[in-house]
């Protein structure tokens, strides 16, 4: 993070967040839309990412940064991989799938969210799709 300036300092309803907030028409919509022009403006030397730009940063950030330590971004990943790789069938997102599902496998008693919990099922389910297809288009019988 940058210097304190780097922060956005907004209030709505007399709360720092929005989280909660009850909605009180344009009064909320112009805090709102503040709170994010400010965001923008101090993100504003970074280009946005296009879809597939948004695909391969999520993909080298998991290369980068393969560590166990924070399960719930892991699961995070795991999920777009899966979602990734249901739409596009690059090889690529399986592989990181399977990877950061192996992860989520080894610990899966540590997780508590009952969210991340869905999202690692529809990872797993996924997962297995892709592999049991890439097993079939090659013939491999098993068992």
């Amino acid at each position: 993070m940058g210097p304190q300036k780097d922060f956005i300092k907004y209030e709505y309803d007399g709360k720092k967040s929005y989280e909660y907030s009850k909605f009180k028409g344009k009064k909320f919509l112009i805090s709102y839309f503040k709170s994010r022009e400010t965001a923008l403006e101090l993100l504003k030397n970074y280009t946005p990412l296009n879809e597939e730009q948004t695909d391969e940063t999520l993909l080298k950030f998991y290369e980068i940064n393969k560590s166990a330590d924070n399960l719930n971004g892991c699961a995070i990943l795991a999920i777009n991989f899966a979602l990734i790789f249901k739409k596009s069938k690059d090889i690529r997102y399986l592989n990181a799938l399977l990877k950061t599902n192996d992860t989520l496998c080894s610990q899966i008693g540590l997780i508590k969210s009952a969210l991340l919990k869905k999202m690692i099922r529809t990872s797993i389910i996924i997962e297995l799709e892709g592999v049991k297809n890439i097993i079939k288009n090659k013939g491999i019988k098993i068992g």
